[in-house]
């Protein structure tokens, strides 16, 4: 074997294991991985306490302990805790983040590492990290002998420092055990009939497997997952859902039937004489005493109005204020009534209020009601913000997605620290909901359907800067080596070989992109965004389900003419 070749069992294969990243690469998956490590530690901690807070001896102990943590642990002894046995996990077995980083330990010449090589790598990595350890002990205690012993304990870090300038890029720790980290590249030499245990045997594998079951333990404990319920009250959702199929898109002209009967507040030496009903005209009368007090209860009744028409019946203070106090159906012989009590009303002594009964009778050609011409508007408003926040967005995510594509930016150290730096930026911005950029802009420029652009266009540079870099990602290769074959530069590949190849899945994805902008403008109207989403919010705040079921159908009409669209463009476009 060669300089930098060893041999390693994988499968049922020996293998020569050679290095095939450089130092600068394997020096950031081996801080990855370890990031990964301590990281995965402290959720399985976070995981078990958040279950066990919801067994009853933890609520017992809450109770008996008012305004103390329960199982709680300092966030300094978590972080510290994880880094030491991320540290001893790492070197004696495979660790989460060694296996899913694809780093390999290993000794030249030799295919097993014994196991106190490995502890002895291990404990010098923690004595490495003395001063971090140190430093966290300082942050949570703010105790002065911490922060100087952290300090004390700087030059350990020369243990880690060392890569920077070994040929190898090994830390003192790998050259005092002998132990070579990197990336390896495997190329099979003969069989040998090892088996190899399976995946789930392995530390990383039953690691991994525990985790996933305590999520979703927890998870479903934590969200309280009631499936009976979920059956039983079905019928709880059965008028929402009536109004979901029936939208509030046609009406007729409606003609309007009103009539009111005086009610005084309290009883005078003159209380309003009962009105009397004249045949053909709607009226409302008080059965009984047409004043009292607060809370009285009494009984009205209407006659005259046309049968099976609806209405409102409402309670009308001295200064015209209307309360509603209940709907109206009237019955077959053009009569209705109802029993209440006196609401609270504003008034002062003796003053006259006002029962009114306000019929709506539909009558003539049919027509658009209000609700569908407003989600007509609004939706036009919606496809145009969408519009202009994708284009905006599209136009900035196509340089940044070349600048974060790996296979184009990972060449030296400069451009890897740009693909680093742009893919990070741009998880940051993809992790805030819209909801919170729209928020904050609804704040800058103020409420309205700009705040929505902004902020949708946020969102949607990082996220089809994503999509757009994973498809450059994957490109097929062989275009690109026959271009730079010829000579060319780095731009007239990109210009012959890469965006050829990039074309459909970027209309794909812009198109798609702007359905989900469509949609998100629902969300983004909560806080004053703009769009059809303004409206919508208003109607379900409002319990006006019937109104909103126009809006949501509305949006559900564009995306599918929408879907339709980016199938056809694709389809003349691959």
């Amino acid at each position: 074997m060669t300089d930098g070749q060893y041999e390693v069992i994988e499968g049922s294969k020996r293998v020569v294991a050679s290095r095939s990243a450089g130092k600068f690469a394997v020096a950031m998956r081996r801080t990855l991985g370890l990031l990964l490590d301590v990281l995965t530690l402290a959720y399985f901690y976070a995981t078990v306490r958040l279950l066990l807070l919801q067994f009853h001896f933890a609520k017992h102990l809450a109770l008996e302990n008012p305004g103390k943590r329960v199982l709680y642990l300092p966030w300094a002894l978590v972080l510290g805790l994880a880094i030491v046995i991320a540290f001893l996990w790492g070197s004696t077995f495979t660790s989460l983040g060694k296996r899913l980083l694809n780093t390999t330990y290993a000794r030249k010449g030799k295919r097993k590492i014994a196991f106190g090589r490995r502890l002895a790598h291990g404990l010098l990595n923690v004595i490495g990290s003395s001063s971090a350890l140190l430093g966290l002990a300082s942050l949570h205690t703010r105790n002065p002998a911490y922060k100087t012993a952290a300090l004390a304990t700087l030059p350990l870090l020369v243990l880690f420092l060392w890569a920077l300038v070994d040929r190898k890029g090994q830390t003192l720790p790998d050259k005092v055990t002998g132990i070579i980290v990197s990336v390896p590249e495997m190329k099979e030499i003969e069989d040998v009939g090892v088996r190899p245990p399976p995946w789930y045997t392995r530390s990383w594998g039953a690691f991994a497997v525990a985790l996933l079951i305590l999520s979703y333990v927890t998870g479903w404990v934590i969200t309280k997952i009631d499936l009976p319920a979920f059956v039983k009250d079905a019928a709880n959702a059965k008028p929402l859902l009536l109004d979901l199929v029936r939208p509030d898109l046609f009406e007729r002209t409606p003609t309007e039937e009103k009539a009111r009967a005086k009610f005084q507040i309290p009883c005078s030496d003159e209380p309003p004489l009962p009105k009397a009903v004249e045949p053909g005209v709607p009226s409302v009368i008080i059965l009984g005493d047409t004043c009292g007090e607060i809370g009285d209860v009494i009984t009205v009744r209407g006659e005259n109005f046309t049968p099976s028409a609806r209405g409102t019946l409402f309670w009308v203070d001295p200064i015209g204020m209307e309360q509603r106090i209940r709907p109206i159906l009237v019955e077959d012989d053009g009569t209705f009534e109802f029993t209440f009590a006196v609401p609270q009303a504003r008034g002062a002594e003796h003053e006259i209020h006002g029962i009114e009964a306000d019929v709506s009778v539909p009558s003539g050609p049919w027509r658009a009601t209000k609700t569908l011409r407003m989600v007509i508007d609004k939706m036009i408003e919606t496809i145009f913000l969408a519009l202009m926040a994708t284009t905006l967005g599209v136009i900035i995510a196509i340089p940044v997605s070349f600048l974060s594509a790996r296979n184009l930016m990972i060449g030296n150290p400069l451009s890897a620290t740009v693909y680093y730096v742009t893919r990070t930026i741009m998880n940051i911005l993809r992790s805030i909901e819209p909801l919170i950029w729209a928020l904050i802009f609804v704040v800058w420029v103020g409420i309205g359907p700009f705040a929505g652009v902004l902020a949708l266009s946020l969102h949607t540079i990082a996220a089809l800067g994503k999509l757009y870099s994973e498809a450059i990602e994957s490109i097929d290769p062989g275009p690109i080596e026959a271009v730079t074959a010829t000579g060319a530069t780095r731009v007239q590949t990109i210009v012959y070989a890469v965006i050829p190849q990039m074309i459909p899945p970027f209309v794909a994805f812009t198109i798609y992109r702007w359905d989900i902008n469509v949609r998100m403008s629902t969300v983004i109207g909560l806080v004053g965004g703009g769009g059809i989403g303004f409206l919508l919010i208003q109607w379900i705040n409002l319990l006006q389900y019937r109104q909103a079921a126009t809006a949501v159908w509305a949006i559900a009409l564009v995306v599918a003419i929408m879907d339709y669209t980016s199938a056809i463009v694709r389809e003349r476009l691959v």
